[in-house]
């Protein structure tokens, strides 16, 4: 079985598959030269800086003619890294360029990734770089924990932190009164269709799942930096939990799996359980005694009960302190069972509240009781040094000593037949020597040569082994300190205080922080800060008929905005005039009758961004006006259009609309019939024949139970425009590209651009310029591709489709070559070689 590490890091090889490929799909209609924000014109209005201060590959790979080409080379270049990464070719190289490879498209592309979970993924591409391995290969067993899972493990807990206490701090309503999530389910980016079912759930067990958030984000990150492997795991698997039921009902892209892949260092052990291989001896042994016995101790099964119910009984009881449950016993009919007794509690409106102490107050008291205290920092510190210092003289699961070393590589020769019989049979097998080098065969492999040149040469790639992870560890106590730096934010005072000044690693520590900003290797974070979609309360004067356990109505009005085209130029415009034709996104809500589709882990960034778009005004969104430019202009190769719903288009390429207009609507899921969602004023329910299933009943769309939203008309978002007024108002002024026919959407941008420029300015050398071109032709049908519709209830997402066949093909391959080990050249050598870890 890999270790917790391999897993991490092939996991997140996973994660960076998710993402490059997610956006090499959007590329050429978001930053292509017929896309929305087209990076030509930007980079040629960019100031040029050094490259520690941006950070950007296009300052080597691009000019201001191939500046597309080059990102969407980078794109693919990332694609084909990552699916390395994830078959099982482990290196700190490929780390460290993954992040470099995303960090230039963030940089190109602020207004589509400006998203926290794009500067949460370089944060973790940045760490992962240290926990790679810079040898050849990952050991599936390690002798002591590796320094860098503590660094993962606080940036965790900081990102769990900061969520839940901005909630807090901003004073919303919703997370005072616990009742967030009876909007967040139709008021999420992109919901899916199960967040339907979870929007009609009795308001009590919403705001009872509330209060479960607030444990998970304040309460629950605390037990992954205890020193206890099984009350860590208790930690993971309630946060596992927690995410799990996140991405249930929302479309967050590859976020969910990026979380839970960063939970496995917190899984993972600080020292074996039980020996494996030749144990430690000498001087490194009686350092890391203690260690290893403390974690034999929890390692036993009474050990790992005690800690796994004392991690969940305090769990509890936080949870029952601060947020208390008041139950009205008069509402259950005496001699109800179990079930008739909480079908009563829910169904009446006073009988359950739950109070949420949780305030401002608290979370500041605890904060500051943790983040302005030197003992919390002087224990983080004092975990990372004792994982370093074994780490460094345990060599992660390697020769303890230089003598030790001696005897692997003159094992190499004299044993190296036996070992390969015995890992034939089981290629797992322990083994105290390094990947790549022989146990040996009994006392032939250990005895005559070894004091030669072969020992010394052992023994000095011993002592620079240990040098190099002595260096790691001190690099991981500098990244320590700068992952803790951000909890500033959330924090009274500065939390400078957690880093020990011993040796001048505080100022050292500011000074690496400082230099790595450009490289976004550490940030503070706050999702959900306020909840959107909330209606007016109606706070007073609330008539008994209305709210629930005491609260006001929870009146769901979330901002949507669909654009209308019109086939003819002349019109009175109004909100009267008829044939306007909603124009549908691929994701976003459209119509009423159209299901939330599921496409996660793909990140559909034009659909995100409509969302974030109805809540500002298309002044502030010029990428908008561009969209609706690219709809006027029509035409059978527009890049942009293939982020539209191109299966529904209305308009054929040949005659675009004359005229295209948004409106603002405000949306909210239709309901189950049921007590509290008759005591919402204007909300949609569903007919009573359809039950609980609403319209998971409906045979097909037009059915009476097909209905999944109600849509209410606000305003005119933006008036009818034609393409003449917008070219000459915003694409001319902003040097955006005019495409005149589809014939000059296919140029090729290699040679005409070569033609302008005399070929002598490109920094993409031609070969790879044309080989681009010809992977974006080939990958333009998967482009248009948008899914299949089955029932007009289940929907198979093309883009999702296309990142599962990737990671698929990339374990396949993965696969492959491990079984491929011992008849390619030798397992040993093969493993060397392409550093595929076995």
């Amino acid at each position: 079985m890999p270790s917790s590490r391999a897993l991490f890091l092939r996991g997140f090889g996973g994660v960076w598959l998710c993402a490059f490929t997610s956006y090499y799909l959007q590329f050429p209609g978001l930053y292509g030269s017929d896309g929305l924000l087209p990076a030509g014109p930007a980079w040629r209005s960019s100031e040029r800086v050094p490259f520690a201060d941006r950070p950007s590959l296009l300052l080597f790979l691009g000019t201001e003619d191939d500046v597309d080409v080059a990102l969407e080379l980078i794109s693919l270049i990332g694609v084909l890294v990552s699916a390395s990464v994830l078959a099982g070719v482990l290196h700190a190289s490929l780390f460290a360029l993954l992040h470099l490879l995303y960090l230039t498209l963030f940089l190109a592309g602020p207004t589509f990734l400006a998203f926290q979970w794009d500067i949460f993924l370089l944060e973790t591409g940045f760490m992962a770089i240290f926990y790679a391995p810079f040898g050849a290969t990952v050991r599936d067993i390690d002798v002591i924990g590796h320094p860098m899972a503590w660094v993962l493990r606080v940036q965790w807990v900081k990102f769990m932190l900061c969520s839940g206490a901005v909630k807090v701090f901003s004073q919303g309503p919703t997370w005072r009164e616990l009742t967030a999530l009876e909007f967040h389910f139709a008021s999420t980016c992109l919901p899916t269709a199960e967040a339907w079912l979870f929007h009609s759930l009795p308001p009590a067990l919403l705001r009872a799942g509330v209060a479960f958030m607030f444990v998970c984000e304040l309460i629950a990150p605390w037990l992954l930096l205890l020193p206890v492997t099984p009350v860590r795991r208790v930690g993971v698997l309630v946060q596992v939990a927690f995410q799990a039921l996140i991405q249930l009902s929302g479309n967050y892209n590859w976020f969910n799996l990026h979380t839970c892949v960063l939970l496995l260092p917190a899984w993972a052990a600080d020292a074996p359980s039980q020996p494996s291989g030749r144990p430690p001896r000498g001087l490194v042994a009686r350092l890391l005694a203690p260690a290893v016995a403390w974690e034999q101790l929890w390692g036993t099964r009474l050990g790992g009960t005690l800690g796994a119910v004392s991690a969940l009984g305090a769990l509890g009881v936080a949870g029952a302190r601060l947020f208390p449950v008041a139950v009205e016993w008069s509402a259950v009919p005496a001699g109800a069972g179990p079930l008739e007794t909480l079908t009563a509690l829910l169904a009446t409106p006073q009988a359950v509240r739950i109070g949420n102490h949780a305030t401002e107050a608290f979370v500041r008291e605890m904060l500051d009781s943790a983040l302005q205290s030197q003992c919390t920092g002087l224990y983080l510190y004092t975990v990372t040094v004792l994982s370093a210092l074994g780490y460094s003289l345990g060599g992660g699961g390697g020769p303890s000593s230089g003598a030790d070393a001696a005897l692997c590589v003159d094992a190499r020769t004299r044993g190296a037949g036996r070992e390969e019989e015995e890992k034939e049979r089981s290629p797992l097998i322990p083994s105290s020597c390094p990947e790549g080098e022989g146990r040996g065969g009994g006392e032939e492999g250990r005895v005559g040569g070894g004091a030669g040149w072969r020992g010394a040469l052992g023994s000095m790639g011993a002592v620079a082994g240990s040098v190099g992870r002595a260096c790691l560890g001190a690099a991981s106590l500098l990244l320590l300190g700068v992952t803790l730096l951000p909890l500033s934010s959330i924090a009274s005072q500065p939390v400078e205080a957690l880093v020990p000044s011993v040796a001048g690693l505080r100022r050292a520590t500011l000074a690496m922080h400082a230099r790595l900003r450009p490289f976004h290797a550490t940030s503070s974070y706050g999702l959900f800060r306020r909840m959107t979609g909330v209606g007016p309360r109606r706070s007073e004067g609330v008539p008994e008929a209305w709210g629930w356990g005491g609260l006001p109505p929870s009146i769901v009005e979330v901002p949507a905005v669909a654009i209308e085209g019109h086939p003819s130029l002349r019109g009175g415009g109004g909100a009267a005039e008829e044939g306007w034709i909603e124009i549908p996104f691929r994701y976003a809500p459209f119509g009423e009758r159209r299901a939330p589709r599921r496409t996660a882990p793909h990140q559909p960034r034009l659909d995100w961004q409509m969302w974030f778009a109805a809540l500002g005004s298309y002044q502030r969104n010029p990428w908008l006006l561009h969209l609706a430019y690219k709809i006027l202009s029509g035409g059978d190769g527009s890049a942009t259009l293939t982020l539209l719903d191109t299966a529904a288009y209305p308009f054929p390429p040949d005659r675009p609309p004359a005229r295209v207009r948004a409106v603002l609507y405000h949306i909210d899921f239709t309901r189950v019939p049921s007590p509290w969602a008759n005591r919402i004023p204007g909300v949609a329910l569903q007919p009573a024949q359809c039950g609980w299933a609403g319209p998971y009943a409906a045979l097909n769309a037009s059915s009476r139970c097909g209905r999944w939203w109600r849509r209410r008309r606000v305003r005119e978002y933006f008036p009818p425009l034609d393409r003449g007024s917008l070219e000459e108002l915003l694409i001319k002024p902003r040097g955006w590209p005019i495409f005149a026919d589809a014939a000059a959407r296919q140029l090729d941008p290699c040679r005409d651009r070569a033609g302008d420029a005399g070929g002598s300015d490109r920094a993409l050398p031609g070969p790879v310029c044309d080989a681009t071109v010809l992977a974006r032709r080939a990958a333009a049908p998967l482009r248009r591709w948008v899914g299949w519709e089955l029932g007009g209830l289940v929907f198979l997402d093309a883009p999702l489709l296309v990142i599962a066949a990737a990671a698929a093909l990339a374990l396949a391959l993965g696969a492959a070559a491990r079984s491929c080990g011992g008849g390619c050249g030798g397992r040993r050598r093969g493993q060397a070689a392409s550093g595929v870890m076995l």
